[in-house]
């Protein structure tokens, strides 16, 4: 299990983020408002908007101190993307086909295209971030505090963490430090869990269903307990790019494809008819 959990940390995405052009001082070649990075999936994009605007600053038309009142987003293709997702969702939910491609071929490659852009109001789907990253980490933190709830049937055990401990559980995922986050998850994640923290993606919206961790014949519950009936065809089942089998045991699958919020999230591909 412990070298899953090390492919899932250390995943990541090529990103390719063009800025909007209406910020853009007029007449500068298009391949001087990109940035190409590196981002973890296990992470929110948001907090990479500062590194970006501050590696494009000699290109932008206002300083960066007046962009401080224009409101953020990234999109693909048009359709905004909401931030208080891991970045591999939102990947996987916009790319769904190129993912199972991808799990099926250890040599394929891409580099997903992104649009930062701004205005005065964000899109109905993307929380406006008002507090920069402190408003970030206090998202997450809030997440962490559902899922002690799901997990124990109560947030005792995340509440005990002292504010110290807090600030290094989410400072690890900034640095990327594996083991930090590992010593405390662990102490809020019980060996034997209630129910579990699940939310399912299928089309443009989420679910998060009751799933207990065992059935009423004290079996443990599979992914496709949670999953029938979601969809009238065929369906692969995705968490952090890969496919997972639908006969999979629920509490292993969450044990080993948790993300850094505390969920497992799970991705459903509509499959196309046999014809």
């Amino acid at each position: 299990m412990n070298a899953i959990r090390k492919l899932v940390w250390d995943g990541a995405l090529n990103v390719e983020v063009t800025i909007d052009p209406e910020l853009v001082i007029k007449g500068i070649p298009k391949n001087k408002t990109m940035v190409n990075l590196r981002i973890p999936r296990d992470s929110y994009i948001m907090n990479y908007l500062d590194y970006i605007l501050t590696r494009l600053e000699a290109y932008i038309r206002v300083n960066l101190k007046d962009l401080k009142e224009l409101n953020f987003w990234f999109e693909y293709d048009g359709i905004p993307l909401s931030w208080n997702y891991p970045t591999g969702v939102l990947y996987d939910i916009m790319n769904t086909k190129d993912v199972i491609t991808a799990a099926r071929d250890t040599n394929h490659l891409n580099m997903w295209r992104i649009n930062l852009t701004c205005g005065s109001q964000v899109p109905r789907n993307v929380i406006p971030i008002i507090e920069g990253t402190k408003q970030i980490e206090k998202y997450w933190m809030h997440q962490w505090k559902q899922v002690c709830f799901i997990l124990r049937g109560s947030s005792k055990q995340i509440m005990s963490i002292s504010r110290k401990e807090g600030q290094s559980f989410w400072e690890s995922i900034l640095r990327r430090d594996m083991e930090t986050f590992n010593n405390i998850s662990t102490r809020i994640i019980p060996k034997k869990a209630r129910f579990i923290p699940v939310v399912i993606h299928i089309n443009d919206k989420f679910i998060q269903p009751v799933a207990p961790s065992l059935n009423d014949d004290g079996i443990e519950n599979k992914v496709i307990n949670i999953t029938e009936g979601l969809s009238s065809s065929e369906i692969a089942i995705i968490s952090h790019g890969v496919v997972i089998p639908k006969k999979s045991s629920l509490k292993e699958v969450y044990d080993r494809f948790l993300s850094f919020d505390g969920f497992l999230h799970l991705i459903i591909q509509e499959q196309p008819a046999n014809t």
